[in-house]
């Protein structure tokens, strides 16, 4: 039994053997069936036939085994059990693409001089042509030629027999139709008379109805129409008694509104004279108010002020007592100051005298190493001397065998003398080095002098500044007539003071602006 997957009309591009090349419409059967050598194995058949020719017929047919090899030779990645389905997918969208112009997919079958054939499922893109699947087809055998033709032959005996019953039960239908057709022409013929007579008998019928009905409506009109004459002389004169009572009504609301209208203007005018005097009141309050105001804030601000300046008084006062305490130890540490002065002035002279004997010392040493630096020179220039006075004595030993003697001794005498003079050498550059040390030395001693006499001179400036600053806040002090104590924190418009009144003079006030200088003061002694 084998199961049709595809069975389908489909266009096809067919290229002979002579090379000739035409398009025509080919059925394509994709079935799955059992095999003959086996009945648990399935082979997937694809067949081509032509229903304008029974002589077109191609086929193959393919097991597992040869979907193996086929596989391998053109790169599929699919199995047996979906490659139909991939097969019957080509071929549908070869179907579908046929009506296009330029299709992308197409069947494309060539036939070659002997019974095979290519057939070629082909995807065109503008690059390549690009075939998805090429199956190889054989013709069929006389055997399946037969076969196929006895099947087209049984097909179409079945399409006729089939066509022929449906011929049969159409004439039956088409002839009980005409009967029934003149049946009811019939009927119709007889209701178009009965219709006619009916229609004649109601135009009379419906004539008569018309005729009596216009001489009511005629009669009913002028019935109406002396009705309407009446009520409308009626409905005249009722309306002149309105319009006589409306205009005395009228007459009536002109006087009342004149009047309305003068009480109007009059309570305008009271309203208009009653809200300037309401904005002026208001005026009046705010203005009140404001000035209410202001005489609390300033009240507030008088009371604050008068606080402020009480806690100031008492403040003064207590600055007052420990600034003259602190004039008294001022007039101490002036007193200590001097003395540190003093001192300072015996100082300076000693270190002055002291750094003149380092400077003289320090002349002497500079002098000495001069004369060694030039001893120094003269010994190597001896030295120098000395050995080109032996390289001579060489060259003259060399030359003199015959006073040998005389000449051993005096270069013996001569290194007596090189050694002598080495020596000399080296005690002067040791003397020398010892001298540059202790210039080192005084040098340092001499600088470290130097910074401690102007560290001396500093403090001493310092000392008589804070001296001369001192005494002369003393003296301004005693005869200054402000008030020392608010100098630098208030001013006499806090305490309400004018520039007129007299300033206060007592006698033990003083200016603390020196004393807080003098606490800056260096301190000598020990």
């Amino acid at each position: 039994m084998s199961e049709d997957y595809f069975n389908k009309v489909v266009p096809l591009r067919l290229q002979t053997a002579e090379r000739d090349e035409r398009r025509c419409l080919v059925r394509v059967k994709v079935s799955l069936g059992g095999s003959s050598s086996t009945t648990h194995r399935k082979d997937l058949t694809v067949l081509l036939t032509d229903d304008e020719e029974p002589y077109f017929f191609y086929y193959v047919s393919i097991s597992e085994d040869d979907f193996h090899g086929l596989k391998t030779q053109q790169g599929l990645r699919v199995d047996f059990s979906s490659f139909p389905h991939n097969v019957v997918n080509l071929l549908e969208n070869c179907l579908r693409e046929s009506s296009s112009d330029d299709p992308k997919f197409l069947l494309h079958l060539v036939c070659g001089s002997g019974s095979a054939a290519q057939l070629e499922m082909i995807e065109t893109n503008p690059f390549k042509h690009l075939t998805h699947l090429s199956l190889k087809l054989v013709a069929g055998s006389d055997a399946a030629l037969k076969k196929h033709l006895a099947q087209c032959v049984k097909t179409l005996k079945e399409e006729k027999a089939l066509v022929q019953d449906r011929f049969t039960a159409t004439q039956t239908d088409l002839s009980r139709a005409q009967q029934l057709l003149d049946e009811r022409t019939r009927q119709l013929a007889s209701v178009r008379a009965e219709s006619s007579a009916e229609v004649t008998q109601l135009v009379n019928a419906h004539g008569a109805e018309v005729n009596r009905l216009k001489e009511e409506s005629r009669k009913a009109l002028s019935a109406a129409e002396e009705k309407l004459e009446q009520a409308q002389m009626s409905s005249q004169e009722t309306h002149s008694d309105t319009v006589r009572r409306l205009e005395k009504q009228a007459e009536l609301l002109s006087e009342s509104l004149q009047r309305i209208t003068s009480e109007k203007t009059d309570a305008l005018d009271r309203l208009r004279q009653a809200r300037q005097e309401l904005a002026v009141s208001q005026e009046q309050r705010q203005s009140a108010s404001s000035s209410l105001d202001g005489i609390k804030s300033s009240k507030e601000h008088l009371e604050s002020d008068i606080r402020e300046k009480s806690v100031k008084i008492g403040t003064l006062e207590e600055r007052v007592a420990t600034l003259e305490q602190q004039l008294r130890e001022n007039e101490t540490v002036v007193r200590k100051t001097s003395e540190l002065l003093e001192k300072t002035a015996d100082q300076k002279d000693s270190a002055i005298g002291a750094l003149t004997g380092q400077q003289g010392l320090c002349a002497h040493l500079e002098e000495k190493v001069e004369s060694l630096t030039a001893e120094v020179a003269k010994g190597n220039e001896i030295i120098k001397r000395m050995h080109q006075e032996l390289r001579e004595c060489k060259t003259k030993i060399k030359n003199r065998n015959l006073l040998a003697v005389e000449q051993e001794k005096l270069l013996a005498g001569k290194e007596s003398d090189l050694q002598h003079r080495h020596r000399e050498s080296e005690t002067l550059s040791t003397a020398l080095r010892e001298t540059e040390t202790e210039l080192g030395s005084v040098r340092a001693a001499k600088e470290s002098l130097e910074g401690e006499v102007a560290c001396i001179q500093e403090e001493l400036k310092k000392s008589q500044n804070g001296m001369e600053l001192a005494i002369s806040d003393v003296g301004r002090g005693m005869f200054d007539k402000s008030f020392p104590c608010a100098s630098g924190m208030f001013s006499e418009s806090d305490f309400g003071i004018s520039g007129t009144e007299p300033r206060s003079t007592h006698p033990d006030s003083c200016d603390v602006s020196g004393v807080g200088r003098m606490r800056g003061l260096p301190r000598f002694g020990r």
